[in-house]
């Protein structure tokens, strides 16, 4: 865990002089009436005050975000949680040294190869930062039907599709987040589930993807991608697999009568993939 996250700090701070150089579904419960913060440790009791890690209330990050109020926040102490996280409702969901080993967890939606580490479904005003996800079957975060989602600062390891998927969603952001060691790729902006539009992904790190691109914009039903951006991300290694070859950005469809049209790719550095772009 602590050299996870020193590897992560260290790799914002390469993307920060980079900025300077290049310029089944979980069902909501009732939340209690004024439950603005909520914390999660593995040494929490149900009778704690519940203002600090250290006096707890949730030992399960579900717990802890049906118990707070739509706006409010789940602060996630350090430790290794074995789960799925699923949001359903506006929070903060920080992570503070804390780890989701999402193996073996069922899709949230029906039809995925596999669970997610965090699956923030059918919302909006969300932020999740500050989590290490590995070993999801499907996608390190998956941000589906949802709009105004921040992801930042999350590092996104060995999962079995993409480490940051957002899926017919719209005016989101992936920023400042590593994603490495992934099955299909760093980070994917797709219409499987509805038409997707001006989201940002900028400012990330991408790197041994070997199954697929650092950055996906791909058109996967009729709904349309437009309008997204793709920027000053740092992108190698990805890609690189004979069988299935990929580039550091790739913008395309193969259905007809599809639109994947005004999206913007600009101050990208990308070396070292099987296919140049």
């Amino acid at each position: 865990m602590g050299g996870a996250m020193k590897h992560l700090s260290g790799v914002l701070l390469g993307l920060a002089a980079l900025a300077e150089a290049v310029c089944p579904i979980l069902m909501p419960t009732a939340a209690s009436a004024d439950q603005i913060t909520a914390y999660v440790s593995h040494h929490a009791k149900p009778g704690n005050a519940d203002t600090s890690c250290a006096t707890a209330k949730y030992t399960t990050i579900n717990g802890a975000i049906h118990a707070v109020v739509a706006g409010g926040t789940v602060v996630v102490c350090p430790g290794t949680y074995r789960t799925q996280a699923v949001v359903l409702k506006p929070v903060r969901l920080e992570g503070r040294d804390a780890l989701i080993n999402a193996a073996g967890q069922r899709p949230v939606i029906p039809g995925l190869p596999g669970g997610s580490g965090i699956v923030v479904l059918h919302t909006h005003k969300v932020i999740v930062t500050g989590f290490v996800i590995v070993g999801a079957g499907f996608d390190g975060i998956l941000v589906a039907n949802s709009d105004n989602v921040q992801v930042s600062h999350n590092l996104l390891v060995h999962n079995g599709d993409v480490g940051v998927d957002f899926n017919g969603t719209s005016y989101s952001q992936a920023y400042h987040n590593i994603s490495e060691f992934n099955g299909g790729g760093g980070f994917l902006v797709a219409d499987d589930l509805g038409v997707n539009h001006d989201n940002v992904v900028a400012w990330n790190f991408a790197t041994h993807n070997s199954g697929g691109c650092g950055v996906i914009v791909a058109g996967h039903s009729t709904a349309g991608v437009y309008g997204n951006v793709v920027a000053h991300n740092l992108l190698t290694y990805n890609g690189t697999l004979r069988k299935s070859p990929g580039a550091g950005v790739v913008v395309a469809t193969e259905v007809p009568h599809e639109t994947v049209a005004d999206n913007t790719v600009i101050g990208n550095t990308i070396y070292e993939t099987a296919s140049p772009g």
